[in-house]
């Protein structure tokens, strides 16, 4: 299964995402975080090969719940992106107070 996530401790409770995929909370081995990533980084392709002008005015799926329901596709991929350069911020400043040098420094 090309898109499958990777394997963890299924006895473990876990948050799923939008495909109902288990999100493993934490990651004992950076072969398992590489895994992760590259499963990500498939999701993503596949959402972005696909995307046309129509399917990004189309709403998202129910199974974003109450909060996101009816919201455009496209908007959500904004919202979705913006997310993430907050946690990017997040892990710089996490790891300039701790010293580690950021590229282009």
């Amino acid at each position: 299964m090309p898109n499958a996530p990777p394997q963890h401790d299924s006895r473990q409770e876990t948050p799923h995402d939008e495909d109902s995929n288990v999100v493993p909370p934490t990651y004992s081995r950076d072969q398992q975080l590489l895994e992760y990533v590259d499963h990500c980084l498939r999701k993503v392709d596949d959402v972005f090969a696909d995307l046309t002008d129509d399917r990004a005015e189309e709403p998202v799926a129910a199974s974003h719940g109450a909060r996101h329901r009816g919201a455009p596709v496209g908007e959500m991929l904004v919202i979705g992106l913006v997310h993430l350069q907050l946690h990017a911020a997040q892990i710089r400043t996490f790891l300039a107070t701790r010293g580690v040098p950021w590229a282009g420094e």
